[in-house]
């Protein structure tokens, strides 16, 4: 984890003279969301009966294992947006935020809640 906060204050200073006031709102539009994602997947601990769908943190993660995927992928998502030329950049992040948005959507149908 320490190295991914390193990583991040230092790939994204090639980028930073082409980040735009959009680029920030994209950017803290997807981290708000991604906190939420990351409340309600907490959550699946309360419901054994439901499983996680990403294969990266397994079917039912330990809180440790949310917290860490989470964070990490909050700081990588900054990461490769700041290393993302703008018309990419603009593409990652509305797609990343599409994205999560409908993860949150199926952990409220789900029943999940915000949990930390």
């Amino acid at each position: 984890m320490k190295l991914l906060i390193v990583i991040a204050f230092l790939f994204p200073l090639q980028a930073a003279a082409d980040w735009s006031s959009a680029d920030t709102k994209r950017e803290v539009a997807w981290q708000i969301i991604n906190v939420i994602d990351w409340g309600t997947t907490l959550d699946i601990e309360n419901y054994p009966d439901i499983t996680e769908g990403n294969i990266f943190m397994g079917r039912n993660p330990t809180r440790d294992q949310v917290n860490f995927y989470m964070a990490g992928y909050a700081v990588i998502h900054y990461v490769v947006s700041s290393a993302l030329k703008p018309k990419y950049r603009k593409v990652w992040q509305y797609i990343t935020i599409i994205d999560s948005a409908n993860a949150i959507t199926n952990n409220f149908r789900l029943g999940l809640r915000i949990n930390f």
